[in-house]
C-alpha cells in the first residue's frame, strides 16, 4: 500500500509559480507513483477539476471557509477506487465547534480542517485516514488543533489501521506533534531513512539539518517498508513549494 501526502500550493493571486504553469507536474508525479491513498492540502475547486481527470480516483472534503474566495481551499483525500470502498467520510474544523464551518482558533487567521475517511479494502479491512494542514503561524494555535485533533481521530477510528497525514508546518521536536505522537501513540514515516526538508518555496533547496514539516503517521500494527521524499522535477518545473511524501506500507493487517 502506497501512502503519499502533497501539499500542491494553492492557485492563489499571490502564488509565485500559477498553476496553469505546475499542474501537468504536479498530475504526472501523481500518474508517475500511482499512490492507493493520497493526502492532498491546499487543493481549492480550480485545481479540484484537474484532478478529477485523473483515472480511478475518488476525491472527498470539504472546503474550509463558509464562503467561497480564492484561499478557499481543501485537505482532501483521494483514493483508487479500483482497490477501495467508501465507507464514510466527514470534514471537521479544528475548533471548540468542530461542526461549524468556518470555525477557528480565535488566533488563527485562516480556519484548519481534517477530513476523514474509511475505506475498506478488497480482503474486507478497513483503514481510518486522516488528513489536515495546521497553522501556518503561531506554535500554540497548532497545539490547540492538535488536540481537536486528537480528539476526532479517537472518536473515528481503533488503535489500528490508522494513518494520519498532513503539512504539520512544524517538526517532531514541537510540543503539537509530540503530543499527537504521543496520545494515539503512532510512528512517523520517517522511521530509519534518510530524510530532510520539505518544503523548499521553489527553491529546491534541500537541507538535511532542517526537518520536514510534512507527515504521515500510523498506528503501530502498520509496518513502513520504505519513505521518500519525491524531490524531483518535471521537465525543470517543481510541482509545488513542497515537496510530495511517498511512504510505502506492508499489507498486512
Amino acid at each position: 500500500m502506497n501512502i503519499m501526502s502533497f501539499n500542491i500550493k494553492n492557485d492563489s493571486y499571490f502564488t509565485i509559480n500559477k498553476w496553469h504553469k505546475r499542474k501537468k507536474a504536479v498530475l504526472d508525479i501523481i500518474n508517475k507513483y500511482r499512490p492507493d491513498i493520497i493526502g492532498i492540502q491546499e487543493l481549492t475547486d480550480k485545481q479540484m477539476k484537474d484532478f478529477n481527470t485523473l483515472d480511478n480516483y475518488h476525491i472527498i472534503g470539504e472546503s474550509r471557509n463558509k464562503k467561497l474566495n480564492v484561499l478557499n481551499e481543501k485537505s482532501a483525500i483521494a483514493y483508487d477506487t479500483s482497490k477501495y470502498q467508501l465507507l464514510d467520510s466527514k470534514t471537521i474544523w479544528l475548533s471548540k465547534t468542530p461542526d461549524v464551518k468556518g470555525s477557528k482558533n480565535m488566533m488563527a487567521i485562516f480556519p484548519r480542517i481534517c477530513t476523514f475517511a474509511k475505506l475498506k479494502d478488497k480482503e474486507g479491512n478497513i483503514i481510518h485516514v486522516f488528513n489536515t494542514h495546521l497553522d501556518h503561524l503561531f506554535s500554540f494555535v497548532r497545539f490547540d488543533e492538535c488536540l481537536h485533533l486528537a480528539k476526532f481521530i479517537k472518536e473515528n477510528s481503533t488503535n489500528n489501521n490508522v494513518i494520519i497525514m498532513g503539512d504539520f508546518n512544524t517538526n517532531l521536536k514541537s510540543k503539537a506533534l509530540g503530543y499527537l505522537k504521543n496520545n494515539l501513540d503512532l510512528i512517523d514515516c520517517y522511521q530509519n531513512v534518510l530524510f530532510h526538508n520539505t518544503h523548499h518555496g521553489f527553491g529546491n533547496s534541500i537541507s538535511i539539518s532542517h526537518l520536514p514539516i510534512d507527515y504521515i503517521f500510523l498506528s503501530k500494527n502498520l509496518k513502513i517498508e520504505n519513505t521518500k521524499i519525491i524531490d524531483e522535477s518535471i521537465d525543470n518545473i517543481y510541482p509545488s513549494d513542497h515537496y510530495p511524501i511517498l511512504c510505502q506500507i506492508k499489507d498486512e493487517f
